[in-house]
């Protein structure tokens, strides 16, 4: 990323910054919204979010949901009282109903003139609350109106309203066209902002959003509670540290605006990957799979499938048991792929309302429907355009769904909905992934059959991790430094019987079960070493569900008896058994039947 498009994110950036801090009227909508045990929102006319109190402060900055009435008073000046915002016939057309928060929501146009330039609101979120209001209706009412008025006269509310809808489109537009990590942080020390490219460094979502700098980044610990700049974040400015991930990124961080009583009001972080080069690349081909950590046979087979797969344009299908990697080894794919310039687009299929999932994979054209935005929307195979889509937990499409992406594969055409104009055409390559039984779906009528042999030109499956603990251990140790430096530990190494108690357990949440359990024992852990006390009891003493059949016993023996001691005879007897080798291993100690010193007696 070069310097001129550093100071461009700044710049942009500092201009949203000053608005998220409003002096007076900031203050003054706090003190009544806790005086009175309610939220006061106000949004710009573009939606975005400006002013708030309590719990709406967190949505300053953001864009307000299509078809909310927020944005019904936007698009027609009117006013807008609900007393029960998810009640029968209420707020169908808007795009947050299933998550809606509210039981009260008064809103109300302001405006310039003739002219609307924002809406004000009064909401709450519980029951008690709304019928404080509700008991004094009229009075609320003439408040806001007062205050919509007061808000119209004051010609700051006007710059604000419109710098703020500018800075934030800006802001988002230059924080995802760079190729580096960038996290924007308040001068409280909260997350405030992350890009695309800062989300897969730091291996976390909007979730961090609202939370304390430290959580998330190894060494920036606010003092007091506030970032004190220079102070605080110098110490790091220009270091490389290891972030939760495992990956080593240059961090440089520049300071937003000027301060306030020797304070600063927030901070740019960029992270640029230790290894990054070139650009639109985050990583070099070379080293891709060096993120996919396993030694093992079975996992050293995925990555030379991988590196054959890669370069093509086939669709690629990922499976395997929940927490194995599917989403890891896509972005292999990506990385390794002629298209790791562009982007890489990740779709949770099951996240997606189904009235809403083919407006958000093609988009929608404009006034496609109730609460469309009027230039219309791009959906997430135009945003891969170049690059590649990842539809995860692909069986969960819907029927109709899965006949437009059968039609997108075949023709790679896209048509968005509610738009007259003729398809085009977009260069994306799909790589699906599912823990579900596709096979089984389709023999049930539940998948498309076409579909799922269009999606399967390619398969890729996963081991679950009992059949490779002898990754463990890797998979441990690179967790271990993960979860350390986030969490600003010096915790060195993991005791021999932890080890043992790692490689027994059946591992029902696979790799991503693993991590959570060295994240926990690094959390916890007071010394340089992890030890059995600082693993979780389930672990200490697990349930035997996997408990085999003296069939599976005698048919073990008999296997290993016709076959010498040789990693060729053991090949030879795992093929007898129909299973793989690592399988084979794991039986064995689980019978203790180990080279040279066989069980005969259970």
């Amino acid at each position: 990323m070069t310097v001129l498009v550093c100071e461009e994110v700044w710049e942009v950036i500092t201009v949203s910054a000053r608005l998220e801090v409003t002096g007076a009227a900031q203050r003054l909508l706090a003190a009544t919204a806790t005086l009175v045990g309610v939220d006061i929102g106000v949004a710009g006319k573009d939606r975005v979010a400006v002013l708030g109190t309590g719990r709406y402060r967190n949505n300053v900055g953001t864009v307000r949901p299509y078809g909310s009435y927020f944005h019904h008073t936007l698009e027609t000046g009117r006013e807008f009282y609900v007393f029960e915002p998810r009640g029968p016939g209420r707020c169908r057309d808007c795009e947050a109903y299933r998550v809606c928060p509210y039981t009260l929501v008064l809103a109300m146009p302001v405006r310039d003139g003739a002219e609307v330039i924002g809406v004000a609101g009064i909401l709450t979120y519980d029951l008690q609350s709304r019928e404080l209001v509700l008991a004094r209706r009229d009075a609320w009412v003439a408040y806001l109106r007062a205050l919509t008025n007061w808000l119209s006269e004051d010609m700051r509310a006007r710059a604000l309203f419109s710098e703020a809808a500018r800075a934030g489109q800006e802001t988002e537009a230059v924080m995802e066209a760079v190729d580096c990590g960038l996290v924007l942080v308040g001068e409280d020390g909260v997350v405030r902002r992350l890009n695309t490219c800062a989300s897969r460094l730091l291996g976390s979502g909007t979730e961090v959003l609202g939370k304390p700098l430290g959580q998330l980044l190894p060494g920036f610990e606010p003092c007091g509670g506030e970032v004190v700049l220079p102070r605080d974040l110098s110490p790091v400015d220009g270091r490389t540290i290891v972030l939760p991930g495992g990956t080593r990124a240059h961090v440089t961080v520049k300071q937003v605006g000027g301060t306030r009583g020797g304070r600063g009001l927030g901070a740019v972080i960029v992270l640029r990957p230790a290894r990054a080069h070139g650009a639109g690349a985050a990583f070099p081909a070379g080293d891709d799979l060096a993120e996919i950590v396993g030694e093992s046979a079975p996992i050293q087979a995925v990555k030379a499938l991988v590196r054959k797969v890669a370069p093509t344009d086939l669709p690629v299908l990922v499976t395997g048991e929940t927490g194995t990697g599917k989403e890891l080894v896509a972005r292999a794919v990506h990385r390794l792929s002629g298209r790791r310039a562009g982007p890489f687009v990740a779709v949770n299929c099951a996240a997606i309302p189904a009235e809403l999932a083919e407006s958000e994979l093609f988009g929608y054209g404009p006034g496609a429907f109730s609460g469309a935005l009027k230039q219309g929307k791009p959906g997430y195979v135009e945003l891969a355009e170049g690059g590649t889509l990842f539809l995860d937990e692909i069986g969960e499409l819907t029927p109709a769904l899965q006949a437009k992406l059968l039609r997108f594969l075949d023709t790679g055409e896209i048509q968005k909905v509610g738009s007259g104009r003729t398809a085009r055409r977009a260069a994306v390559r799909v790589v699906a992934a599912t823990n579900a039984d596709l096979r089984g779906k389709v023999e049930a009528g539940r998948f498309r059959a076409d579909l799922y042999h269009r999606l399967n030109l390619f398969e890729l499956v996963l081991p679950p991790l009992r059949e490779r603990r002898e990754d463990i251990p890797l998979l441990a140790r690179h967790f271990l430094r993960a979860a350390s430096a986030r969490f600003d530990k010096q915790v060195q190494g993991i005791a021999d019987d932890v080890y043992e108690v790692l490689r027994r357990y059946a591992w029902p949440g696979n790799v991503r079960e693993l991590e959570h359990v060295i994240y926990r024992a690094v959390l916890v852990a007071e010394g340089e070493l992890i030890t059995e006390a600082h693993l979780p009891p389930h672990l200490m003493n697990p349930p035997d569900a996997n408990a085999n059949s003296d069939e599976e016993y005698a048919a073990l023996v008999r296997a290993l008896a016709a076959h010498d001691g040789t990693l060729r005879g053991r090949m030879a007897a795992a093929s007898e058994l129909g299973i793989s080798l690592s399988t084979l291993y794991r039986r064995m100690r689980k019978y203790g039947l180990t080279d040279g010193e066989r069980r005969v007696h259970r």
